[in-house]
Parts: structure tokens; sequence; C-alpha cells
């Protein structure tokens, strides 16, 4: 195993060790910590629907993988997909990309409601924001599994 995979295959440890930080932390990460949490859920989000829909991580350990071919690395599958086939599902980029949204969606939604609650910050002053909080979100996540 050469240095270059040696340096991808500690990349992709490293990136196991963050998606399981990212995807249960809102249970877990203690109170004081949670704001920081969930901006970097927001930033995780972002990063990875940018341009070539994949987080750094994914992107670097790629890159050093496939020593910067970009053919090779662009069709290299991601992180999710490498860890869904060890589980043996089989899954395309777009549905193992959505249902992981869908988690980091649910994680950032669980360590809110967290922050709120032990703050007692009152987020829905009255039932109409509530019914157009829900609608939206509907919307969204009925949207997830429409193509």
């Amino acid at each position: 195993m050469t240095a270059s995979h040696q340096i991808a295959t500690l990349l992709e440890v490293l990136h196991g060790i963050v998606t399981l930080i990212c995807t249960t932390g809102g249970y877990w990460v203690p109170s004081h910590y949670l704001p920081l949490y969930l901006l970097c859920l927001a930033y995780l989000l972002l990063d990875w629907h940018d341009r070539d829909r994949r987080c750094n991580l994914t992107h670097i350990a790629n890159h050093i993988r496939h020593q910067g071919n970009l053919e090779e690395t662009a069709e290299a599958p991601d992180f999710v997909q490498k860890v869904l086939h060890r589980l043996g599902i089989h899954a395309s980029r777009e549905a193992a990309s959505r249902w992981l949204t869908l988690v980091i969606v649910v994680a950032w939604v669980v360590g809110f409601w967290r922050l709120t609650y032990l703050h007692q910050i009152r987020v829905f002053p009255h039932t109409r924001s509530l019914v157009v909080a829900v609608f939206f979100i509907g919307i969204w996540f009925v949207s997830q599994f429409i193509q």
C-alpha cells in the first residue's frame, strides 16, 4: 500500500468519526457546545451541496487516492456510498446523498430542539407560525423522495 493510499485511508477513518459525530451529536453534545454543533452542521450541508456535491474530506481523499487524476476522482464513489456498500446496500450517488441529507437535518432538528428546550427559548410564538413551519418542512421532506 502506497503512502498516498495510507493517507487517503486515514482521511476515510477521520471521515467516519466526523460522520458519526455529526449524525448523532444532537443527542449527546454538551449543551454549551450545541450552537457550535448546529453551525458546523449548517457548514457541512453548504459544503456538501456546492460545486461537486461532495464534502471536502471526500474530495481530498479521492484526490490523494487517485493521485490528482481528475476523471478518476470525479468517478470515485462517495464516502456514504462506500459505507452503504459495505452494509450490503447498493444506492446511487443521488439516493445516498438524499438519505444523508435527511439524517443530518434530523440531527440538526434534534440539536436545535435541545438548545431551545434547555434555554427555554420559544421558537413558535403562536400556532400559525408552527403551522407555516410544519408546512414548509413537510414540503421539503416530501420533495426529497419525489423524482
